[in-house]
């Protein structure tokens, strides 16, 4: 049988403590189909054969003790340190979220290629009553390019629920320096004003200003940077919206949390335990 440690490892020859440990046996049936029982519903038949796979999954303690010895640091240059060191390929996940009262609010969060959180951002638009949805989603985009920036999370992966948005941005991206002047594209350093602006507008949404003031913010500073990609879904191939970048924009407040910070907001632990180990537990 082998054994498996979700984001984490097993030392040869030591057993992983009962108590912060969840034993899984994943087992396949004659049809093909995975059928993961949690050990202690398990009766000795079921873990009988040298094809099962016993994984071993953290429990929520157990698991954020395991986040904050590779990414628990408290100042920020340390966590520059650490992210320049990881080598990795990194993941942002964004998400807008207007509240009963019509405020608009945002949410970001880092995580590595483990899904381990790194980072996270919340942030209350001073406008936000006026915004429309596209624009959340983009100012959400926004907030989490930023972090990546502060911290020097590059490359990554970023994750929006909208799908407009990141057509949009994508667009700007390939057309921010292409100029039609001549009637023919052309790319140059500095584009004239209208052929700037015409990269800019997203068709279909009347803010078209605001639009383009976010994303201009958004690939400010960004020369030297690689791996920028911008990718519809809430998670790795899935659709919808990331419900701990959500959990980050109903904080309703403008704040950055490192891990330790993520660890003691309960409910955001909560959904970011469950959205990792929700398939193997429930």
């Amino acid at each position: 049988m082998e054994d498996k440690l979700l984001a984490g490892r097993i030392e040869e020859g030591v057993a992983p403590p009962p108590n912060d440990i969840l034993r899984i046996i994943k087992k396949i049936d004659r049809d093909g189909k995975e059928h993961l029982l949690l050990s202690d519903r398990c009766t000795d038949s079921d873990i009988d054969t040298d094809d099962d796979e016993q994984i071993y999954v953290p429990n929520k303690s157990k698991w954020f003790s395991m986040c904050m010895e590779k990414w628990g640091v408290e100042d920020d240059d340390s966590l520059i340190h650490k992210v320049r060191a990881a080598e990795i390929v990194f993941e942002i996940f964004t998400a807008g979220f207007r509240n009963e009262d019509g405020d608009s609010c945002c949410g970001a969060l880092i995580r590595d290629s483990c899904n381990r959180p790194i980072v996270g951002i919340s942030k209350v638009l001073p406008d936000g009553k006026s915004v429309s949805p596209f624009c959340l989603e983009l100012e959400g985009v926004a907030l989490g390019v930023n972090l990546a920036k502060k911290y020097e999370a590059f490359p990554f992966y970023l994750y929006c629920p909208s799908l407009k948005v990141c057509d949009f941005v994508e667009g700007y991206e390939s057309e921010q320096n292409a100029c039609y002047c001549s009637g023919a594209r052309k790319v140059v350093k500095t584009p004239c004003e209208a052929c700037a602006k015409r990269s800019t507008i997203p068709k279909g949404h009347g803010d078209y200003d605001k639009a383009s003031e976010i994303v201009r913010d958004i690939f400010s500073d960004y020369e030297g940077h690689k791996g920028f990609n911008v990718i519809y879904g809430g998670s790795r191939g899935g659709s919808g919206t990331n419900e701990a970048a959500c959990s980050l924009a109903k904080r309703g407040k403008s704040e950055e949390l490192k891990l330790k910070d993520i660890g003691a907001a309960e409910d955001l632990w909560d959904t970011i335990y469950e959205e990792v180990f929700d398939q193997y537990v429930k």
